[in-house]
């Protein structure tokens, strides 16, 4: 188990507690609730001083009795502590610390069957394994730092070094960035819903031509449609009519199929990224392929024909709606990828994040 779901565990287990006992529960009720032995007692006292540090859980007396608060209320009606973590990621960290709390949390992050404890380590091991020289009292710095923003919490010893190790707070900071990105970005896309960039589907079902069909050709649309940035994005388990997430992506969908589908289909084939987060209600996992938009690719056809999709055929979005492009638009797509190849061609610096790509081309 990691580390934030084990603390939600333990979260879960207090909530309840502290409705059936009235306001206030003892901790040692807690150890029962979660079916722990000897050798997992810390582990719920460290998710314990975790959830206090976070508002989460009231501490009466020193862990001996935990009050009943709002937020445990809304744990027992179904609030996830994933809706904490953009406050989370606030701080700003430069490199050396991002890096640093990444190596600290590898290194304490102590999985186990059912549970996961924080050890302690050294920041200069950390030092060490990130092959970095140690200079003066740099780890201690370093790990003081983030102490002060609350993603670590150190003990000084005399004359020896530094113990450190991570808090729920840093081992959300360092393993659940994307996540917590998307939850929010999530909220925003649905609340705009279908645009020139971005389209729901319910599910991603491949295998027949059609279906094979229908997926290429909306992958072309949003590879072939104008608009500012270079992301589009294709997000599978909504319900197109209520706009709800109802359906977790098949653990079938992965990006080798989709890449093969695509070039099977697709001449050329769009450049796509697939990768799944979860949803912000924790109920499962939301799909999402990343379309770049690629000038020297444009305009993307039908290579072979797909159920109602027939070889050759291009597609643009005009907003929600995909359609074939209007003349105006079929030259002007023309038009945008001659003189893409052809700046291509005459030998510019490549652009490292598109391998072949010139850095003038790059929008």
């Amino acid at each position: 188990m990691i580390y934030v779901d084990w603390v939600e565990h333990v979260a879960a287990a207090i909530a309840r507690l502290t409705a059936d006992s009235g306001w206030v529960v003892q901790a040692g009720a807690i150890l029962d609730a979660v079916d722990v032995t000897d050798e997992t007692t810390m582990a719920v006292f460290g998710a314990i001083a975790d959830l206090v540090a976070i508002g989460v859980v009231e501490d009466r007396t020193n862990q001996n009795y935990l009050a009943d608060c709002q937020s445990l209320r809304a744990i027992r009606q179904g609030a996830k502590l994933s809706g904490r973590w953009p406050s989370f990621m606030k701080q700003w960290l430069d490199p050396q610390q991002q890096d640093f709390l990444g190596r600290v949390v590898e290194a304490c992050e102590q999985r186990r069957e059912g549970y996961c404890v924080l050890e302690w380590t050294t920041a200069e091991d950390v030092f060490g394994d990130l092959g970095w020289q140690i200079d003066g009292h740099t780890p201690l710095n370093v790990a003081q730092s983030l102490e002060r923003l609350g993603y670590v919490e150190t003990q000084l010893t005399l004359g020896g070094p530094s113990r450190i190790r991570p808090t729920y707070r840093g081992v959300v900071r360092a393993t659940k960035a994307i996540p917590t990105e998307w939850h929010s970005r999530l909220i925003g896309m649905v609340d705009e819903w279908e645009t020139t960039t971005v389209e729901f589907k319910r599910e991603l079902d491949l295998g027949s031509p059609a279906k094979n069909g229908e997926f290429a050709h909306d992958i072309a649309a949003l590879a072939n449609s104008k608009a500012s940035g270079r992301e589009r994005y294709l997000l599978v388990g909504y319900d197109p009519k209520t706009r709800e997430f109802t359906t977790s992506v098949s653990a079938a969908v992965t990006q080798d199929r989709l890449e093969d589908v695509l070039n099977e289909y697709s001449d050329p084939s769009p450049q796509v990224h697939y990768f799944t987060v979860e949803h912000p209600s924790g109920n499962g996992m939301v799909g999402i392929v990343e379309v770049r938009r690629e000038a020297v690719l444009v305009p993307h056809r039908m290579k072979r024909d797909g159920g109602k999709r027939k070889a050759g055929e291009v597609y643009v979005r005009h907003g929600s709606h995909i359609e074939p492009p209007t003349q105006e638009e079929m030259v002007s797509l023309l038009a945008e990828g001659d003189r893409a190849r052809a700046t291509q061609s005459t030998g510019l610096l490549a652009d490292p994040r598109v391998p072949g790509l010139p850095r003038s081309t790059v929008k």
